[in-house]
């Protein structure tokens, strides 16, 4: 467990043998905005998000280990202007 996305995509920059990741209960606060009713982001976790990917990381929404994983889509699909 990490505590933000780019934690984890310094884990991976740093060597950390990382292929998948599970996204869940990023908590909504101030300057985040909700991209699902679980998952609160920013900028700077959107564009971790895209990074990680990038860098062949498999990323996934998991609300419960038991539940059927939502696409990343979700959350870092780009937003209106």
């Amino acid at each position: 467990m990490v505590a933000s996305p780019t934690d984890a995509l310094a884990l991976v920059k740093g060597g950390v043998p990382i292929t998948k990741i599970s996204i869940g209960h990023m908590r909504a606060r101030e300057g985040k905005r909700s991209a699902t009713p679980a998952i609160a982001v920013d900028d700077t976790d959107i564009a971790a998000f895209k990074e990680l990917q990038k860098l062949g990381i498999e990323l996934e929404i998991r609300y419960l280990p038991s539940s059927n994983p939502d696409p990343i889509q979700l959350v870092i699909q780009e937003r209106p202007q």
